[in-house]
Formats: C-alpha cells, structure tokens, sequence
C-alpha cells in the first residue's frame, strides 16, 4: 500500500490506497464533497481482505492551517457508546454483573421506583428515565447528571415497553462499570479494550492545549469546539486508523467469542415483542439480507459514522470535524462497495 500526496485548490490532502478500482470510485465520490467544503477529516473503508481506501482531508486547525494527519485525533461523539457497552458486556461476560440486575443494586442512592430499570435497559434505551443530555450541555460532570436523575419523581415510561435514546442511560453504564470493576471507567477502557485491540492512539477526554487533537467547526467554518466532562455516551477521541483495529479485534472475537458478541448485535425487542434498531449498545438494522452494525455520532461540530456489513465484510469509518446534514453519502459507499 503507498501513501500518495495530492494538491488540491491549495490544500494537501493525504490518501492511502491500495491497487483496487473500486478506491477510484469513492476518492472521486470523496473529493466532490471536499473541493465542495462539505468534509474536513478522516474516512476508512475496507472490507474482509483489509483496506480498501483511506483518506485524511484538510485541517485539523482551520485558522492555524495546522493540516490533519492520520494520528490526529477526532470525537466520535455517540459512536463511544459501543466501547461503553463493551466494558459492560465484558464484566457480565466475567459474570462480575448481570445484564438482569437493577440499577440500584449498584446505584443504591436512587429512589426505590428506579429498580424495575436494569443493565440492559440502560444499554438498549428502553429504561423511561429523563434524559438531561438531549441538547449540548456545558460544565457538567456525571456526578451533576447522576444528582439530576435522583431528583426525578418518576419514570416516563415503564422499562422496556419503548424505545427512547437516552444519553444519560450511558453515563449511568460508565458509574456502575465504575462500581463494579474498582477502576476509572478511562483505566478500565484503557486496559480491557483500547490496549487488547492495539488502539495506541484512542482516549477518554480531552485536552484543549494538546495539538494532537482536531478542532471542530460549523458547516459555516466558525469554530464550534469545547470538551465535555461527562462521559460514558460520549467524549472518546480516536483514529479511523484506531477504529479500524477495534474492528478487525472485535469480528475476529479478540474482544468477545463469537457466539457472544453475535448475542450483543442482535435486535432487541420490547414486552410487546416489537423489534428495535438497536442492540446491546450497537445499532442493528436489516436491509434485505444484510445486516448493519455500528453507530453514529454528533457532538458540537464533529460527525461520526462507523459501521461494519455482516454479509459483505465492508466496514466504512468517517470522522468529520465539520459539521454539515450529510457527510458523503453511505448510500453511495455501500452501492459501490458491495457492486
């Protein structure tokens, strides 16, 4: 694989490609919405045989013109959720916790209407709990969220009869892998899941002054970038590079046997025996015979996209950090792709 340096309009763009002509066909879909400025960032695609095309396109540092580089590291925003749900899953899986167990047996705290609420209807978004976190929020920490679930008086709805995506759910997840395991939910990701996979270049939170990481923008260019210090929904900042090694450790079973992860990607259902999009902290959709999985993400400016096709083996990453109502088409990756 050669690493080929273009020019274009002024600004350097850094493509990885392999002798594939299918790469062809997505640089040209990828350039028509970078000369359009619809994308700033990094995209991966591959497939069972290994990368079919990777691209890190403009700045990391717009005014600066500090250019974007493979190491640089982007939010995934609510792509997180996956690694969230991996630790949970990892400490059932050791049968630490139990995806049965309520809420307050570790949350103790709480008032007594939450313990019909359980592991798995925080990690499948059926729980009726308010979420605090619809709209970004700024200087709140999880001890700030955890002390405004406790001030509820009830549920919205009672668990596991409605699906409702609720970030406060995960920040929730974070504290009892917290309590469970007697690490930081960033030491147990670190050392359960980041370093297992070779993710040399992921981490939980962020610092402003590190020059490694991107900023994020409006689709209008003006900068739209603070941290957050909550975490469990959100705040992991990684490569495509970095995802790409979760991946491959995740469908090979380096993170879970097989039988047990193809448990985490089923659908869930609700009591009434409905089916939803979403498993235990992945996004599951059906289209045909195909089986998608993976998650997005949007906080602030950054854009996220990671998702993995069972059938075809194709695995398709974007990490914008600019913020814009479609990044490029998966429609078009995957029509591409699969033909």
């Amino acid at each position: 694989m050669m690493l080929i340096v273009l020019l274009a309009e002024g600004r350097e763009l850094c493509f990885s490609q392999p002798a594939d002509n299918r790469s062809g066909l997505v640089n040209d879909i990828v350039l028509d919405y970078y000369k359009n400025g619809k994308f700033n960032g990094s995209i991966l695609v591959a497939d069972r045989n290994g990368i079919i095309y990777e691209a890190v396109l403009g700045y990391k540092d717009m005014g600066k013109k500090k250019k974007m580089k493979q190491e640089t590291l982007i939010g995934i925003a609510s792509v997180s959720k996956i690694f969230t749900s991996s630790a949970v899953m990892q400490l059932v899986n050791n049968k630490t916790i139990k995806l049965a167990d309520g809420i307050r047996e570790y949350l103790s705290d709480l008032p007594s209407f939450y313990d019909k609420v359980t592991i798995k209807h925080l990690l499948t978004h059926t729980s009726g709990i308010t979420d605090c976190l619809t709209a970004p929020v700024y200087e709140v920490y999880n001890k700030d969220i955890y002390a405004f679930v406790k001030k509820q008086k009830e549920l919205e709805f009672e668990p596991g009869t409605k699906y409702s995506y609720n970030n406060t759910a995960y920040v929730l997840l974070a504290m009892i892998i917290e309590k469970a395991s007697g690490m930081t939910y960033k030491d147990y990701l670190n050392t359960n899941i980041f370093q297992v996979c070779g993710m040399d270049n992921t981490v939980v939170g962020r610092d402003l002054s590190d020059k490694k990481f991107a900023r994020s923008y409006h689709a209008s260019g003006s900068v739209d970038d603070r941290p957050n210090y909550y975490y469990g929904p959100g705040e992991i900042y990684t490569t495509a590079a970095d995802l790409y090694k979760w991946d491959k450790a995740y469908f090979s079973g380096k993170v879970f046997e097989k039988q047990v992860f193809e448990n985490i990607l089923k659908r869930n259902t609700l009591d009434d025996g409905t089916y939803t999009n979403y498993g235990l902290g992945w996004g599951v959709y059906q289209a045909g015979d195909e089986y998608l999985y993976g998650h997005t993400g949007g906080n602030y400016g950054f854009r996220s996209l990671y998702e993995h096709q069972k059938k075809s083996g194709i695995t398709i990453i974007m990490f914008p950090s600019l913020e814009n109502h479609t990044t490029i088409s998966l429609q078009k990756y995957t029509t591409l792709m699969q033909g």
